[in-house]
């Protein structure tokens, strides 16, 4: 595993959930989903993607923690490090 590149994506990962629920407050859902121009998304709809995906990261993050990465390391789900 490069923990280099390991670390980046899981930042990166945070960052897009992060502007995803940025973009659905403002009432952007269609940006915040960004799958297909033609279609749209609801309000509740975007926020369920995004606690799933927030859920996912959170697997992730208790198998990276297992694979021997610090807490310090991931940061926190609220504002990575």
């Amino acid at each position: 595993m490069n923990r280099t590149m390991v670390l980046a994506e899981w930042r990166r990962a945070w960052q897009a959930l992060h502007a995803a629920e940025l973009l659905s407050s403002a009432g952007y859902h269609e940006d915040a989903m960004n799958y297909d121009a033609q279609m749209t998304f609801s309000s509740p709809e975007v926020q369920q993607e995004c606690q799933r995906t927030r859920e996912f990261l959170d697997r992730i993050r208790r198998y990276l923690l297992i694979q021997g990465f610090a807490e310090n390391e991931l940061g926190t789900g609220a504002s990575p490090s």
